[in-house]
C-alpha cells in the first residue's frame, strides 16, 4: 500500500513540474524582441528568430512553418509617427501583409504594442495626426483589371488598427470589346484642420481621346461622436 501511494506522489510530483514548465515556455514567448535581433537582421539578413518572435507576438504561430517564404521590413522611422514605433511589415505567402508596432523599453528591448492586418501588398504607410495612412497594391485578380493601388486610412482602437476609409488611387481596366484602357487616378491630400479633413480628387479618362476627363472631388471630415470620416454634403468646402 505505502509503495502505491508513494508512486502516486511521485506522478503527482512530475505532473506539478511538467506544468510549472509548459508555464515558463509559454510565457517566454511573449518575451521582447532584443536591439541586437533587429540590427543582425538588418545586417545579416538573418531574420528567422525575428520573425518567429513577431509571428507569437501576434498569435499567428501557425505560420512559423512558412518562415521561408516570408518577407520581413523594418521600419526604424516612420513618416509623421507621434509614437516612436518601430514597425515590422511581414510579407505572408500569397502577398498578404500584416504590420507590427513596437515601443522601445529603456533597457533598449522592444516590446509589441498593436497590429494592422490583413493587408494587400503594402507600398508605403505614414502617420496623418493620429491615423495610420497605409498604401497598398492589388494583385491582379481578373483579365481586366491591370493595375489598381488604393490608400487606406487606419484609428487604433487598444491593440488593433481599424479601417476607417479606403479609396482608390489608381485603377487601369482594359476593354477588349472596344481595345480601349480606363484609368482611374486620384490624389489624397491631408488637410491640417479641426477635426480632420481629407480631400480626394479623383480623375477618370479614356484611352479614346474623343471621350472627355472627368473630375470629381470629396471632401471627408473626422466625426468623433461616430468614430468615422463622413464624407461633406457642402460643396462651398471644396475649393
Amino acid at each position: 500500500m505505502n509503495k502505491l501511494i508513494n508512486f502516486l506522489f511521485y506522478i503527482l510530483i512530475v505532473n506539478i513540474i511538467v506544468s510549472f514548465l509548459l508555464i515558463v515556455d509559454i510565457n517566454s514567448d511573449n518575451g521582447n524582441i532584443e536591439e541586437s535581433s533587429i540590427l543582425e537582421a538588418i545586417s545579416s539578413n538573418d531574420n528567422y528568430n525575428l520573425i518567429v518572435q513577431i509571428l507569437k507576438d501576434t498569435h499567428k504561430e501557425d505560420f512559423i512553418k512558412y518562415i521561408d517564404y516570408m518577407q520581413l521590413e523594418i521600419h526604424k522611422t516612420i513618416e509623421n509617427d507621434p509614437n516612436n514605433f518601430t514597425a515590422f511589415t511581414i510579407t505572408l505567402p500569397q502577398n498578404k501583409c500584416f504590420i507590427a508596432f513596437y515601443k522601445k523599453n529603456k533597457d533598449a528591448t522592444y516590446s509589441f504594442d498593436c497590429i494592422v492586418d490583413n493587408l494587400e501588398k503594402v507600398d508605403d504607410f505614414y502617420f496623418y495626426k493620429d491615423f495610420l495612412v497605409i498604401e497598398q497594391n492589388l494583385e491582379n485578380k481578373d483579365n481586366y483589371l491591370n493595375h489598381k493601388k488604393f490608400i487606406e486610412i487606419f484609428y487604433k482602437d487598444k491593440f488593433t488598427y481599424e479601417s476607417k476609409l479606403k479609396k482608390d488611387l489608381y485603377i487601369e481596366l482594359e476593354n477588349f470589346e472596344s481595345d480601349n484602357k480606363n484609368t482611374l487616378s486620384a490624389t489624397m491630400d491631408f488637410l491640417d484642420d479641426i477635426p480632420p479633413k481629407i480631400l480626394y480628387v479623383c480623375t477618370t479618362s479614356n484611352s479614346n481621346s474623343d471621350l472627355p476627363k472627368e473630375i470629381s472631388k470629396e471632401l471627408y471630415i473626422w466625426d468623433d461622436s461616430l468614430n468615422q470620416f463622413i464624407i461633406n454634403k457642402n460643396n462651398n468646402l471644396i475649393k
